[in-house]
């Protein structure tokens, strides 16, 4: 994984996290970009437990999408009602929010 931080508002930092393999979040990650393609094949990205996230918001973005690609989001088959979301696209973007029981759709612009 490629980490960065960037200022949030000057007073917390948000991490950003590069992935190009499958790999399990483990709640340090706030923004996670992957490339899925010839050279990164499709891959999982496995949610962190959603009681130990509540509260906590996570931004996954396609960053590149290519060559019939995809990045699957799941979680740790403890979220309520939760179905793996796919990427397909460059520019698929999906914001979770953690109730402490399930992950919540806040924002999506799949394809």
């Amino acid at each position: 994984m490629d980490k960065g931080t960037l200022q949030k508002y000057g007073a917390a930092n948000v991490n950003r996290t590069g992935v190009v393999a499958a790999v399990t979040l483990t709640g340090e990650e706030d923004i996670i970009s992957g490339t899925a393609n010839t050279a990164n094949p499709s891959f999982t990205i496995t949610l962190p437990p959603v009681s130990e996230m509540a509260g906590r918001t996570i931004a996954i973005e396609a960053f590149l999408i290519a060559d019939g690609q995809a990045i699957t989001v799941q979680d740790q088959d403890e979220s309520i009602g939760w179905t793996p979301q796919g990427l397909d696209e460059t520019d698929d973007v999906i914001v979770l929010l953690s109730t402490g029981r399930q992950w919540l759709i806040m924002y999506t612009n799949l394809s």
